[in-house]
C-alpha cells in the first residue's frame, strides 16, 4: 500500500505530567507548562537530571511573575512534595513561551519530581481538573518511553487488542 520511497514515523512515546502549579511569595499562583528540554536538550539527559535542568515551557499567569523564584504549590503539604523543594526560576521570556530553570534537592531524577509533582496536560477542551486515571487514559496503547507533553489523540483509540494484531 505504500510506495517504495515512504517514510512512515511511529509516535510511542508516553505523555507525561508536564503541568506543575507553582506560588510567589506573594500567593499568586503561576502554571507552568513543560514543552521541550533546553538544557540539556535530549529528553533522556533532561530526565535522568538530578538537581537542575531547563525548560522551554508555557506559562500561565506570566503577568504576575516578577522574577522572583517560584516553589512548588504543595496544598496538602505533602511530605515528598516538601523534600524535593521544586523550584523554578524565569531565565528567558520569549513572549509566547520562555525559559525557566528548575532546581531540587532530594537526589531523584527530573523524571522522578514530575512525576511526584507535576499533572498530566490533558486538553482544555475537556473543561476539567486532571484526574489520577488520566496517568493511564491520556495514553496510548503502544506509548513505550517518555517524552509527549501531549498525547498524538488520533492514536487513543486503539486498544491493546487492536495494537498487537497491526
Amino acid at each position: 500500500y505504500l510506495p517504495s520511497h515512504a517514510l512512515m514515523v511511529f509516535n510511542e512515546t508516553k505523555v507525561v505530567p508536564a503541568r506543575m502549579l507553582f506560588q510567589r511569595v506573594s500567593g499568586a499562583l503561576i502554571e507552568i507548562f513543560c514543552l521541550e528540554p533546553a538544557a540539556p536538550t535530549d529528553y533522556q539527559l533532561c530526565f535522568a537530571q538530578t538537581e537542575t535542568c531547563s525548560w522551554k515551557v508555557i506559562v500561565g499567569n506570566l503577568k504576575k511573575w516578577k522574577g522572583d523564584t517560584l516553589h512548588l504549590y504543595n496544598p496538602t503539604d505533602d511530605p515528598d512534595v516538601k523534600a524535593i523543594d521544586l523550584q523554578a526560576e524565569l531565565i528567558e521570556n520569549n513572549g509566547k513561551s520562555c525559559i525557566v530553570r528548575f532546581s531540587w534537592r532530594s537526589g531523584a531524577s527530573f523524571s522522578q519530581v514530575m512525576g511526584l509533582c507535576g499533572r498530566i496536560p490533558i486538553p482544555p477542551y475537556l473543561k476539567r481538573e486532571t484526574e489520577e486515571i488520566d496517568l493511564t487514559r491520556y495514553q496510548t496503547c503502544y506509548a513505550r518511553q517518555e517524552g509527549s507533553v501531549a498525547a498524538p489523540t488520533a492514536g487513543l483509540h486503539f486498544t491493546e487488542r487492536e495494537h498487537s494484531v497491526v
